[in-house]
């Protein structure tokens, strides 16, 4: 299973690019069948990183990849939670109620 670690500095715009690169070449070099499992390290992400990891989330979902999303910090939860993406990406173990 894959796995790849969010690095500090890349939970904003810029740094979601380059996240977004690690991500892709990941994906190309692993096996079709295996599952992607995005570790957060529980940075805060600002808008534009939350829209890399639907553009991640879409990618797998066209090559039928399973994405998972891990260790979330509270505060991007919040912004996820409110926005309801909580209910598209797989965040295992977190409360996906707004404010929680």
């Amino acid at each position: 299973m894959p796995k790849i670690t969010m690095k500090k500095g890349e939970n904003d715009f810029i740094g979601g690019i380059v996240f977004h690169k690690r991500v892709v070449s990941l994906l190309e070099d692993s096996p079709e069948d295996e599952m992607l499992t995005i570790d957060l390290s529980n940075l805060y992400l600002d808008s534009s990183v939350i829209g890399t990891l639907l553009a991640i989330h879409t990618s797998c979902n066209k090559k039928n990849r399973e994405l998972v999303i891990e260790n979330v910090s509270d505060a991007t939860m919040r912004v996820l939670s409110a926005t309801g993406l909580q209910c598209v990406l797989n965040i295992p173990g977190k409360d996906t109620e707004a404010g929680k």
